[in-house]
Parts: structure tokens; C-alpha cells; sequence
């Protein structure tokens, strides 16, 4: 059961084709807040995990809480969730650890993405402005990517990183996603471009 997206269609805190009643900005700011601290930044819906289960087995780095891991995990997928938690010092916390949905083994991004070449590897929200997805990308020699975030220009991942999926890598699935009022984010499988 995808509890997260249910404690947000009850908040009203998504895009207007979701929403069941309208609450104030701060109102849906201070709902966002306190459910990404728990769940994660996406939205997963079941369409989203079943693409992912699909496309097992998977290295997903930076996965946070595990929330999206948990829930490929409870569809019968095959996934290794890792975080080296090096965002948490300076997100404004607190997360709240014991509360992880699964378990998430810590573990550098790049390194767990080096590790794992016959693994689709997986990033999720993946920082802005910096280099850790780009230096995971890079790291990665398998031949499939999947990514939950916003293009080019949006508030994941960094320019370099946008850069190289676009000149060393090729669509080939997109699924939206509920989304954050705000938010424009989507989940995509890339594969590798032939050398």
C-alpha cells in the first residue's frame, strides 16, 4: 500500500487533478515539509513502481528513507537501496532515521554504481546542483538507467549530469507522476547510446 500518496491526496498537497479540497499555501507547504521528511521528494504511483519492478534488478542510489525501495520490494522486485547520507547534515532536518522503510545500506553513490553493472541503476531526487549523480552516472558501466526528477534546468541533479544522459544516453520510457504543486518531475528509463 502506497501510504504516501495517500496522506497526500488527503492533504490536497498535489497538482489540481488530484486535489480533494484546496488548502492555503503555507498550509500545503507545511504538509509537504513534514510528509517529505518522512516518505522521500517523489511521488511514486503504482504504474511508476510497476515500470520499476519490471526492470529489475536494481541499485538505486541516494534512496534516502528507502520508501520507493519498500515498495518494489513489497511488488516482488529485486532492489539494493544505498545512501551515503551526506545530504542530511545540511537539509534542515530532522529526518527521522528510525523510520527508514527498509533497509538502506550506506554506501557512496558512485562506488555503490561501480559496484552494481548488472544492476538498472536507479536515482530518485538526486540533489541539486550537485555532483553526485553525474559522478554516479559516470561510475555506472550497465546499459540502463532509471531517473525520477525534473529535466534540464529543473531542481535535480546538476547541468553536467543533464548533459551527459543527454549526449551518452536515449529515452526510451517516461511515465508522469503525481506531482507536488510545483513540482515537475517524471520517471525515466534511459539506455545507453552505442559507442
Amino acid at each position: 500500500m502506497n501510504d504516501y500518496l495517500a496522506a497526500v491526496m488527503v492533504s490536497g498537497g498535489v497538482g489540481d487533478s488530484l486535489r480533494e479540497h484546496s488548502p492555503t499555501i503555507s498550509e500545503s507547504l507545511a504538509v509537504r515539509d513534514a510528509l517529505q521528511k518522512a516518505y522521500g521528494r517523489a511521488l511514486p504511483s503504482d504504474e511508476a513502481i510497476a515500470l520499476l519492478v519490471s526492470a529489475a534488478p536494481i541499485v538505486e542510489v541516494g534512496a534516502g528513507l528507502g520508501y520507493w525501495a519498500s515498495l518494489i520490494l513489497a511488488a516482488g522486485g529485486d532492489i539494493l537501496a544505498t545512501d551515503d547520507y551526506s545530504w542530511h547534515k545540511d537539509s534542515g532536518g530532522p529526518y527521522d532515521f528510525a523510520r527508514r522503510h527498509g533497509t538502506v545500506l550506506r554506501m557512496d553513490a558512485a562506488v555503490a554504481a561501480a559496484m552494481y553493472p548488472d544492476r538498472i541503476l536507479l536515482m530518485i531526487w538526486p540533489p541539486y546542483n550537485d555532483p553526485m549523480a553525474v559522478n554516479a552516472l559516470r561510475a555506472y558501466a550497465g546499459r540502463r538507467v532509471a531517473y525520477v526528477g525534473e529535466g534540464d534546468g529543473g531542481c535535480t541533479g546538476d547541468e553536467n549530469f543533464h548533459r551527459l544522459l543527454a549526449d551518452e544516453w536515449r529515452a526510451v520510457e517516461h511515465i508522469a507522476l503525481p506531482q507536488w504543486w510545483g513540482a515537475h518531475d517524471a520517471l525515466y528509463i534511459y539506455e545507453r547510446r552505442a559507442a
